[in-house]
């Protein structure tokens, strides 16, 4: 049995309490949170603590918390615990504890509850007991497991925010103009889907269609026309020209 505590209850910490509550040869010994009203929901699960003072040991630490508060959290608990690991995609292998490791979930995380089996984790470890240890507990909640570099990480990290947050962004832009020009969004979702689906198997560069792609200049200048504010012009004449120096034209 691999007894676990899990620190931090934010976005990332609550979906991994989720699954590790319910996985075969895991125990959760203890959750914590600096703020004692975040534990509530979680009370029902494992014993909650909000003072670094009162955590026991466990076989892993998991720390599920900002970036900027990783590094002194491990100092202040280094003692504790044999195995500590951080799931930041952006920070690498911390050299705090007796055993360091990265359990890095690649995904983007909302109260929704996620299927964990498919979400990609990105292994580290600063030795080899210590990467088997996260590796066993990783193929137990998930089929896609990784080894990745600190190196590999950070670009990783990097393509992830071109990938998800920037294109979500492009996706409220989008929501923007729909409503405010009473069109309903549904509309677009099947292009969604149908570019989401693409990139699957096909290169996205290869995949990629428009007005800049066709050096349609004319329907470009009048989509500027209808943009509203200089921002939105802005972007668009940026991700038009990255299409069009990406392509040579």
């Amino acid at each position: 049995m691999l007894e676990i505590c899990i620190i931090g209850t934010g976005r990332v910490g609550s979906q991994l309490i989720r699954v590790l509550s319910h996985t075969n040869g895991v125990k959760i010994t203890q959750i914590y949170n600096r703020t004692k009203i975040k534990l509530k929901a979680f009370e029902s699960i494992a014993p909650t603590t909000s003072e670094i003072s009162d955590l026991k040991s466990a076989n892993l630490a998991l720390i599920a918390v900002k970036d900027d508060a990783i590094a002194p959290l491990i100092s202040s608990i280094a003692s504790i615990f044999p195995i500590i690991a951080h799931t930041s995609g952006s920070l690498g292998l911390q050299k705090h504890a007796q055993n360091n490791a990265v359990f890095y979930p690649l995904q983007s995380f909302s109260q929704k509850e996620i299927d964990f089996n498919q979400v990609p984790l990105c292994l580290e470890a600063d030795n080899r007991q210590t990467l088997d240890t996260i590796e066993n507990l990783a193929k137990k909640i998930s089929t896609q497991v990784y080894n990745v570099t600190t190196e590999q990480r950070k670009y990783l990290h990097l393509a992830a925010v071109f990938a998800n947050n920037f294109t979500n962004q492009m996706y409220a832009m989008a929501q923007k103009i729909c409503q405010a020009n009473n069109l309903d969004f549904e509309i677009l979702h099947p292009l969604i889907q149908e570019t989401a689906t693409k990139i699957k198997t096909t290169p996205a560069i290869e995949a990629q269609t428009g007005p800049a792609l066709r050096q349609d200049t004319q329907t470009m200048q009048r989509h500027l026309k209808l943009l509203s504010t200089p921002e939105e012009k802005e972007i668009y004449r940026l991700l038009s020209r990255a299409i069009q120096n990406t392509h040579k034209l």
